[in-house]
C-alpha cells in the first residue's frame, strides 16, 4: 500500500511540473507582449514575465537537459520572489500591473547533463547563477560576460572544458567566481585584475597553465584565493602580498618556482597559507615571525634550503614542512 502512494505522489509531482513549464511556454499573451507566470499560492509572485526572458528561459532549460535527463523539478512555481526558489524573480508593482524578470538562477545538484546557452546572456537583471554540482559540459560562453548585473557566478564542479573567457572581467560587480572542479585549460586571463569587487575566487581543480598573473594583486577586496590543483609555473608575485583582506591562500599542488615573497607578511588578516607540492626553493622568509598569530602554514614538498625554524616561526599556530 505504502509502495502504490508513494508512486501515486511522485506521479502527481511530475505532473504539477510539467504544467509550470506548460505555462510558461504557452503563457497568456496581454497587451504588452508578456507572459503571465502564475502565483505559487502564498502571494510571493503574480506578476509577468517578458516574453524574450520567457523564450529565454525555455531555451535554457532545454539546453541544460539533455534527452537522458530526469525531468527538471523545482520547489517553487517559476518566477518566486521567494529567496529559496530555484527561478528568483523581481517584480515592479507601480503599475498597473506588475512587471517581472529574472535575478537568480540557483539549479545546483539537479542532475543536469547538457550545457550553458548562450542566450543567458539575455537576462539582463541576473544577480546569481548557481548551476554548481551537476555534470554540464562544453565550456563557457563568453556571452556570459554581457551580465553586468551578475554578483555570484558559480559553475563549480562539472565537466565544463576549454578556456575562461577573458571578458569575464565586463562582470564588474562580481564578488565570486567559482570555477573549480572542471576541467578547464589555458591561462588565467589577466584582464580579471579589473574586478575591484571579487572577495572570492576560486580555480581549484583545474586544468590551467601559464603564470598567476600580478594584475591579481588589484584585487583589493579579496578574502580567498585558490589555484590549488593546475599546473601553474613561474613565481608567486609579489603583488599579491598587497592583498589586505586576504584570509586564504592556497596554491598547492602547482608547479611554482622561486622564492617565497618576504613581503607576505603584509597580509596581516591570513589564516592559511598553502604552497605545498610546488618546486619553491631558498629561505623560509624572517618575515614569517612578524605575521599574526593562528596561521596555518603548509609548505611541505618543495626545495627550500632550510627549515621553519623556531624563531622564524614564532606565532604561528601551525607549521607543516
Amino acid at each position: 500500500m505504502d509502495s502504490e502512494l508513494s508512486v501515486v505522489l511522485v506521479i502527481r509531482l511530475l505532473f504539477f511540473n510539467f504544467l509550470l513549464l506548460w505555462e510558461l511556454g504557452n503563457g497568456v499573451k496581454v497587451n504588452n507582449g508578456t507572459t503571465n507566470i502564475k502565483a505559487n499560492g502564498d502571494n510571493t509572485t503574480i506578476g509577468a514575465l517578458t516574453d524574450a526572458e520567457a523564450r529565454t528561459l525555455r531555451l535554457l532549460f532545454k539546453s541544460l537537459q539533455s534527452k537522458n535527463t530526469t525531468q527538471l523539478l523545482l520547489s517553487y512555481p517559476i518566477c518566486s520572489t521567494n529567496m529559496d526558489a530555484e527561478i528568483r524573480c523581481s517584480c515592479d508593482n507601480t503599475k498597473n500591473r506588475s512587471a517581472c524578470w529574472v535575478t537568480a538562477i540557483n539549479l545546483a545538484s539537479k542532475m543536469l547533463d547538457g550545457f550553458v546557452h548562450s542566450s543567458i546572456s539575455l537576462f539582463k537583471n541576473l544577480r546569481v547563477l548557481d548551476l554548481s554540482s551537476n555534470f554540464l559540459t562544453g565550456s563557457i560562453p563568453p556571452s556570459l560576460t554581457t551580465l553586468q548585473s551578475l554578483r555570484i557566478l558559480d559553475l563549480s564542479r562539472n565537466k565544463l572544458t576549454g578556456p575562461i573567457p577573458d571578458s569575464i572581467s565586463d562582470c564588474q560587480y562580481l564578488n565570486i567566481i567559482d570555477l573549480s572542479n572542471n576541467m578547464l585549460t589555458g591561462v588565467i586571463p589577466t584582464s580579471l585584475g579589473k574586478l575591484q569587487h571579487l572577495q572570492r575566487f576560486d580555480l581549484s581543480n583545474n586544468m590551467l597553465t601559464g603564470v598567476i598573473p600580478t594584475s591579481l594583486g588589484k584585487l583589493q577586496h579579496l578574502e580567498r584565493l585558490d589555484l590549488t590543483s593546475n599546473a601553474l609555473t613561474g613565481s608567486i608575485p609579489a603583488s599579491l602580498t598587497t592583498l589586505h583582506n586576504l584570509t586564504i591562500l592556497d596554491l598547492e599542488s602547482n608547479k611554482l618556482t622561486g622564492s617565497i615573497p618576504d613581503s607576505i607578511s603584509y597580509c596581516k588578516n591570513l589564516t592559511t597559507i598553502d604552497l605545498s607540492f610546488n618546486n619553491l626553493t631558498g629561505r623560509i622568509p624572517d618575515s614569517f615571525q612578524n605575521t599574526i598569530s593562528k596561521l596555518y602554514v603548509y609548505l611541505s614538498y618543495n626545495n627550500f634550503t632550510e627549515d621553519c625554524t623556531d624563531s622564524k616561526c614564532l606565532g604561528l599556530e601551525r607549521v607543516h614542512m
